[in-house]
């Protein structure tokens, strides 16, 4: 999930918007077999998935896919691709864009059932990348929101696979469990967000949750020596900072990592159980970011306020099954 205020810092108003819930076009052959299946060529990194498409000259994009963020692709991939980079002044959107390359046969990734004028597909300047701690040199954008809506989508946490069903939702294991997924519903003709809501019970207290597949964080060195082992860049899930500080005074026991992330000094709370999807997991950290990337920003383009959200972190171990048509996730824990 990307911080809302990088976005509006870097893109002003207008793109921070578009980047995070505007419908793109992709032009793309994915290849599906006879069930309707489509297994997404991608890599598995730190419980996140990353999509990795090849273009018919034989070249490779690296796109996180999350399911709480919106769409882009960063300005030195889209030159190593030999993309065309132009400015464009549409009414929902004025900026950098461009159109993607063809992806070779059954290499590509599905194209949004929503499409922006003229196909185009945002552009983000260097300045963004270099905001964004948790992006690495080997990461070229993001596959968000837009990319998932409308369809019926497994992230396959133990095999580690990512499924696009193309015939419809598949019939869920019996010892998957059926949460309602919350999705803002149409006001107008327009296009709204499909931002997944979930809830999440911590500690006695049912929270509602933005659920983001490529939420993640990028640890400093001290804060990391005293997390213990793992990678510095990894999957988190965040909560508002009113819930952090009630957390803190109501839990002492829980471990509390002052300036953990690199950059912004955000520190880190290791809950030790999660309920989600009718499963316990943990222990589950979690990143503080400003109750106003919640309340005031998320919050707007969802069905219900939330105070956090849930990251791939939390999700190790699982099959989650996202049906945005009929508002349904499954999740099964084998």
């Amino acid at each position: 999930m990307i911080r809302i205020e990088i976005l509006r810092r870097h893109f002003g108003s207008g793109m921070a918007l578009m980047v995070l819930f505007i419908g793109i076009a992709l032009h793309v052959a994915v290849a599906s077999d006879p069930t309707d299946v489509v297994v997404i060529p991608t890599q598995f990194d730190q419980d996140r998935f990353f999509a990795v498409p090849t273009t018919q000259d034989g070249k490779t994009l690296r796109m996180i896919a999350d399911t709480g963020g919106g769409m882009f692709i960063f300005d030195d991939a889209a030159r190593r691709l030999d993309l065309k980079v132009v400015g464009v002044n549409f009414d929902d959107y004025k900026g950098l864009a461009c159109t993607l390359p063809a992806f070779a046969d059954g290499k590509g990734i599905p194209t949004p059932q929503v499409q922006m004028q003229d196909g185009v597909f945002p552009v983000a300047p260097a300045p963004v990348r270099r905001n964004l701690s948790w992006f690495t040199d080997d990461t070229d954008g993001i596959l968000g929101e837009p990319w998932f809506a409308g369809r019926v989508w497994t992230f396959d946490y133990v095999d580690q696979r990512l499924l696009l069903y193309l015939g419809g939702a598949p019939k869920p294991s019996e010892k998957a469990h059926r949460v309602e997924m919350g999705l803002r519903k149409p006001e107008s003709p327009a296009r709204v967000p499909s931002y997944p809501r979930i809830q999440a019970s911590i500690a006695g207290e049912t929270l509602d949750m933005l659920l983001a597949t490529g939420s993640s964080v990028a640890i400093n060195a001290e804060a990391l020596k005293e997390m213990g082992e793992g990678p510095a860049i990894r999957a988190t899930s965040l909560i508002s900072n009113s819930v952090f500080d009630r957390w803190k005074k109501e839990h002492p026991d829980w471990r509390v990592v002052s300036n953990a992330e690199q950059d912004s000094g955000e520190p880190m709370i290791e809950v030790p159980k999660v309920t989600v999807g009718g499963f316990d997991v943990g222990p589950v950290w979690f990143t503080q970011r400003p109750d106003s990337n919640f309340r005031d920003h998320f919050s707007e383009w969802m069905d219900k306020p939330v105070e956090g959200a849930i990251g791939s972190n939390a999700l190790r171990g699982m099959r989650v099954t996202l049906d945005y048509s009929n508002r349904v996730a499954w999740f099964e824990k084998p």
